[in-house]
């Protein structure tokens, strides 16, 4: 598993575009730069490299330049794909780009995201990597991602080993909902989760298993349980509000995010009603 990138160290020297270029070419990350250094980096047309549709390449990468669809979506797709790397599933780095609630975000692609690694859109949903399908689902119900769909989760090959990737996190982190429709999502039992969009796929997932591997399964979700209640939200939450440029919308929305983060993983960890929710 690698060190996802997001979590590198800002580098508060580096304030000029010329400074950004190189950093990169020197081989430093995206990471390393502040949202508004980045902002001024993605002006420059002579160095970043337009592709298809919303694409760029910056350096050796590719990645997709994704406009905000809702307030603090931004930060919502930085911390699902934060809790992914945490949880061991890969996932593209996100990097919020400039600043304001609504500001854009770049998203590393999976190719380049794993280096010297294929997109193998021969495999579907039901042929993805058990432990990985068990990863999306913890991190997917821990970020409150409404709307991921199979077509959202790619395979991704790299010699004889294949990880499961999101390349979106739509409607993650209770973007786009009213303070009442919030209130709502943080009461949510079990079985409604489950019973959503989202919960329905990877239950349907997890029924066409055999009664083994249902057991294998329940027990990669329990040990990822484990390992998110060692996630420090209060130290990525610093962490953000310092390199992150955050707005004051944003340093509030942050807070949600830390009390949705508690209130799922006390859900998902009655072990006898998650069992019987993905029963169904």
């Amino acid at each position: 598993m690698r060190q996802t990138e997001s979590f590198g160290q800002i580098n508060s020297n580096i304030t000029t575009v010329e400074g950004a270029i190189a950093h990169i070419n020197n081989g430093g990350s995206l990471g390393d730069l502040k949202p508004s250094v980045l902002a001024k980096l993605l002006s420059d047309e002579g160095y970043v490299k337009r592709l298809d549709g919303n694409g760029v390449q910056i350096g050796s990468r590719k990645y997709m330049l994704e406009k905000q669809r809702a307030k603090y979506a931004a930060i919502s797709e930085r911390f699902a794909e934060d809790m992914q790397q945490f949880l061991g599933v890969e996932s593209p780095d996100v990097f919020p780009v400039g600043k304001g609630d609504r500001r854009k975000f770049l998203r590393e692609r999976p190719e380049s995201a794993i280096v010297g690694s294929s997109i193998d859109r021969s495999k579907r949903f039901d042929d993805m990597p058990m432990k990985d399908v068990a990863g999306l689902f913890v991190a997917d119900m821990l970020t409150d991602t409404r709307n991921r769909t199979p077509e959202s989760i790619v395979a991704t090959n790299l010699g004889d080993r294949t990880f499961a990737m999101a390349i979106s996190n739509v409607g993650a982190g209770l973007t786009d909902l009213s303070e009442i429709e919030i209130t709502k999502r943080m009461k949510m039992a079990l079985g409604e989760l489950v019973g959503e969009k989202t919960g329905t796929m990877y239950t349907d997932y997890y029924r066409k298993l055999k009664a083994e591997q249902k057991a294998q399964m329940r027990k990669f979700i329990a040990n990822l349980l484990n390992r998110a209640r060692k996630f420090n939200f209060n130290q990525y939450r610093d962490r953000l509000s310092v390199t992150g440029e955050l707005t004051d919308g944003e340093k509030i929305h942050m807070e949600v995010l830390g009390r949705i983060l508690k209130q799922r993983i006390r859900v998902l960890s009655n072990s006898s009603l998650l069992r019987g929710s993905l029963d169904g």
